[in-house]
């Protein structure tokens, strides 16, 4: 089946030999990233990560970018290149970059511009592959969480309710600040998620953008009843003091 799909005359390429920096510049970016699918933070991020590798790959044409190359840009990465402050990159990043390369081949072998052989990521076997950096848990100590909490008791009731629905359901800040009222089920105890909002791109002319939640999909999250209570409180706080429901 491989090899049939390798050798269909639908496979055979009529597209020009572009260069990495050229496919990631003029279709990746705005065929497969701008397109009107993916956050302005991921935007960004895609920007932030393509950006040292078509320093790296720029002028090679995708065709000849093979699995040693890759590797090669591995060890230069783990072993050779520094941060800004001259330490060496962390494991973290050199996944990111490695990711976001592996996308931009297997989104160039979709769209034909190269074909399955030629793409590199085919042959890299699992432990050749970076590993994703395992950091250790901090807690909060007894005595730490005493301090945050009488910090949090003090802040104003906007705020304090806020991160308490972010602790206790595990909602994340987008989410939480995407919330209306229309989204709460007192009765049932329980919040429909479905927008989340982050910063806007530096330059768009937006303070913020409102999009759909991470997952894409709206969930629906039960709430206890101390949490209904309180939500239903500040609801009539705010419509009495902003004169607004």
């Amino acid at each position: 089946e491989k090899e049939k799909y390798k050798a269909s005359p639908a496979r055979k390429l009529n597209k020009r030999a572009v260069t990495f920096a050229e496919y990631v510049d003029e279709h990746w970016m705005p065929n497969s990233v701008k397109n009107g699918l993916h956050t302005p933070d991921t935007v960004q991020f895609y920007e932030h990560m393509a950006a040292p590798l078509k320093g790296h790959f720029g002028k090679a044409p995708l065709t000849a970018i093979t699995k040693e190359e890759v590797i090669k840009y591995l060890n230069f990465m783990r072993n050779t290149e520094k941060q800004r402050n001259g330490k060496p990159l962390s494991a973290s990043t050199v996944k990111h970059r490695y990711d976001v390369l592996r996308i931009i081949f297997n989104d160039a072998e979709g769209f034909d511009y190269i074909t399955m052989e030629q793409n590199p990521f085919r042959h890299i076997k699992a432990k050749e592959r970076p590993k994703h950096e395992q950091k250790p848990v901090v807690w909060m100590d007894e005595a730490q969480e005493k301090v945050f909490m009488a910090a949090l008791d003090a802040a104003p009731e906007n705020w304090r309710l806020l991160v308490k629905l972010m602790l206790k359901t595990g909602l994340r800040r987008g989410e939480v600040v995407g919330l209306q009222w229309q989204d709460v089920a007192f009765e049932k105890k329980q919040i429909t998620i479905q927008r989340n909002v982050t910063p806007a791109i530096k330059g768009s002319g937006e303070k913020y953008h409102i999009g759909k939640p991470k997952s894409k999909k709206t969930r629906v999250v039960p709430i206890t009843a101390e949490m209904a209570g309180q939500l239903k409180d500040w609801q009539t706080t705010q419509a009495a003091r902003y004169d607004c429901i």
